[in-house]
């Protein structure tokens, strides 16, 4: 046989041999990470063992070397779940629950239904006439873009699939492979191998010199960018959300810090007077950092002679409650430092003290670190 100096086995197909050419760097990827990429999407049951195989791999690998290093970021999150949705923050702990930030009723936001919600119907139809245009322009067999967007269409309601409309025999054996795949693979675009087969054939009938399969890498790459622009959706209603939790939490925050400066040294001891040296408008114009650190110490010092007792219970103090709320805001404490802020200092090494000293150090060095907490899944 032909000679060659070096072959793999291949992991879309154990049994052959690939020869193994001048892109070293992608053979020696697909070798060692192919057969993880398969077991991680198959244990999360992203998609079937047995339908494996009859993924267009190439397309996806052509779609990710046409794109930017952010879409591929994205496309690799998307692809394997690991974006961070409702489900996912309240296993981090990070949300008290799981429910969907567009405000639709769905107690439990997967990725699924960041795709599926009602409350985003208006861009689902604005991205179905996207494709439908862009397969027109792009020389789509008549009928591909809307059995295809059919089945994404059909999937999204949640509706059984039905291929009785479709009498084109090729788009139907391409239709009936991917609804075993799962559609919900065609929308992080594991498409059917037969997609790029059909798009062939019909560039060669109309005589174009052009490939199936960069026709059906581009439409992977609108998929990604429909579905990138359904999480800025979803997003763009989160930080809505979030900001009017904030507001409320601001004038929560400035209210009792106004009833607290009213009160003044009443009940205070005399060690706990410098913290209102300072008027009502200088306090109110401080970083939430350092008005959190102030009401603080006035509620601890108001509160000096029970909160350190084995039976407190702070929720008979309204106070405490919203320290505590407040001070696990992440979106709260997000909000940036000013540059000149007032020095608190704690002038006692009483035991209460020695904690609101703790608890200072760490409100300035309190900093949002960025880590990569997906997996980069590299899809070949």
């Amino acid at each position: 046989g032909e000679y060659w100096r070096v072959y793999r086995a291949s992991s879309l197909n154990p049994s052959g041999r690939v020869k193994v050419c001048s892109m070293l760097k992608d053979e020696i990827i697909e070798a060692t990470e192919g057969n993880k990429t398969k077991a991680f999407l198959v244990d999360h049951y992203i998609i079937p063992e047995t339908c494996f195989d009859d993924v267009d791999w190439k397309a996806i690998k052509l779609a990710r070397g046409n794109t930017s290093f952010f879409h591929q970021r994205w496309a690799s999150r998307w692809c394997s779940e690991t974006i961070p949705t409702g489900t996912e923050m309240e296993d981090r702990g990070t949300w008290q629950s799981a429910h969907c930030p567009r405000s639709c009723g769905e107690e439990m936001e997967t990725p699924e239904h960041v795709f599926k919600c009602r409350k985003a119907n208006k861009l689902w139809s604005k991205a179905k006439a996207i494709l439908i245009e862009w397969g027109r322009l792009n020389r789509a067999k008549p009928g591909f873009m809307a059995t295809f967007i059919g089945g994404l269409d059909t999937w999204r309601r949640d509706e059984e699939q039905d291929n009785e409309d479709i009498t084109d025999p090729q788009l139907l054996e391409a239709f009936k492979q991917q609804t075993a795949i799962g559609w919900d693979c065609a929308l992080k675009g594991m498409l059917a191998e037969k997609w790029a087969e059909i798009q062939q054939q019909h560039f060669a009938s109309l005589g174009l010199l052009r490939m199936g399969k960069r026709f059906v890498s581009a439409l992977i790459q609108k998929l990604w960018d429909t579905s990138w622009d359904f999480w800025q959706h979803r997003n763009h209603h989160l930080a809505c959300g979030e900001a009017e939790a904030v507001q409320d939490l601001l004038l929560k925050l400035h209210n009792r810090i106004a009833h607290h400066h009213r009160v003044g040294l009443r009940g205070l001891p005399k060690r706990c007077h410098y913290l209102f040296r300072s008027r009502i408008s200088t306090i109110q114009g401080w970083s939430i950092r350092h008005k959190l650190l102030w009401f603080e110490a006035v509620i601890h010092s108001r509160l000096r002679k029970t909160i350190h007792r084995d039976d407190f219970d702070g929720s008979q103090y309204p106070d405490v409650q919203l320290l505590q709320h407040l001070k696990s805001s992440g979106a709260l404490l997000r909000k940036k430092k000013t540059n000149k802020e007032p020095e608190l200092k704690l002038k006692s090494t009483t035991p209460a003290k020695k904690l609101l000293a703790i608890e200072r150090e760490e409100f300035n060095g309190f900093q949002y670190e960025t880590i990569n907490i997906f997996p980069q899944i590299s899809v070949h």
